[in-house]
């Protein structure tokens, strides 16, 4: 019994021997092989506000589509109408 107790005991030892290694031996490969990648945030969040300030300096040119005529609203008004008269027609 004694004998099984300290068999458990010098496994579980040696398990966590055997992973503290590795977790050792990646760490090093780790710190040692790959490239640190720095964030520089301070100057990537003043970029992005000095685009915005020059986003909302520069003037937009005037859009002069947007408008319609009146002879073009006179047409969609016509054309509506004829769509609620024909809509209209089906329910009576």
């Amino acid at each position: 019994m004694v004998q099984l107790f300290f068999h458990i005991l010098f496994n579980i030892i040696i398990s966590f021997l055997f992973i503290y290694a590795m977790h050792s031996v990646w760490d090093h490969l780790k710190n040692s092989y790959s490239v640190k990648k720095t964030k520089d945030l301070a100057s990537i969040q003043s970029l992005k506000f000095q685009e915005m300030i020059d986003t909302m300096n520069t003037p937009e040119p005037a859009h002069n589509n947007d408008t319609l005529k009146k002879d073009e609203i006179e047409k969609l008004n016509a054309d509506l109408e004829d769509y609620i008269n024909s809509q209209v027609a089906e329910f009576n």
